[in-house]
């Protein structure tokens, strides 16, 4: 991990909504990269694992569901911190979750402070 960064990878079909999210981490002092397609953000994480200290994740997108995305991110890096992002978690039980290699499950709408500080708790546990 590098520790001069902070670095989010954000996914999300919803381009409007991808942005938002980027509007409110650029907020809080992190960087983002955006993709609208798991496909393509898992490509760019693989090529560089530990480029990212975070990844915020839709549950519902088309071709890649927000779960597979997680645990194909974690089978590359384990201990990855991934908050899931979504207007109907309701049919989310933790086990479904954890199996999935997500550490939290955020519903939409979500405020500043709740994003910071579960970002902050990720990034703690991978620098300690």
């Amino acid at each position: 991990m590098r520790a001069t960064e902070k670095l989010v990878l954000v996914v999300d079909d919803d381009r409007l909504v991808g942005n938002a999210v980027r509007r409110m981490l650029d907020r809080l002092g992190y960087t983002t990269d955006v993709y609208t397609a798991g496909w393509e953000a898992l490509r760019v994480f693989a090529s560089d694992p530990d480029k990212f200290q975070a990844v915020i994740t839709d549950l519902t997108m088309p071709q890649m569901t927000g779960l597979q995305l997680a645990e194909r991110l974690t089978s590359i890096r384990p201990k990855l911190g991934i908050i899931l992002i979504s207007g109907r978690c309701d049919s989310l039980t933790p086990e479904i979750t954890a199996r999935a290699g997500i550490r939290h499950v955020l519903p939409k709408p979500f405020g500043l402070a709740e994003i910071d500080g579960l970002l902050k708790g990720i990034i703690d546990d991978e620098t300690n």
